[in-house]
């Protein structure tokens, strides 16, 4: 998978340079919403199907409790993840 790794990185620079992660889920973030406006919920979609995976498959332990709720992450990063996150849902309730 060619996302493992960065992956990996984002979620390891969380504890101790926590400003990759920052950095990288905000490029992320600007990736989705700017790059084809008309196609944001799809690729928010894909984001998260790519976070779960990674979840599922082992190679983070857990996004939501390491990652989301990291207070050493920015607040606009949280909010950035848990809109990863939590694409689906967010989605099916509009």
């Amino acid at each position: 998978m060619l996302v493992e790794p960065g992956m990996l990185l984002m979620y390891k620079s969380t504890e101790k340079r926590s400003w990759i992660t920052d950095m990288l889920v905000e490029f992320l973030g600007n990736y989705v919403r700017n790059y084809d406006p008309s196609r944001c919920e799809e690729a928010m979609k894909s984001v998260q199907r790519v976070l779960r995976d990674c979840e599922r498959k082992g190679v983070v332990s857990s996004i939501a409790r390491d990652m989301i709720n990291n207070p050493k992450l920015k607040p606009k990063t949280q909010m950035i993840l848990k809109e990863f996150y939590m694409a689906s849902e967010r989605i099916k309730a509009r």
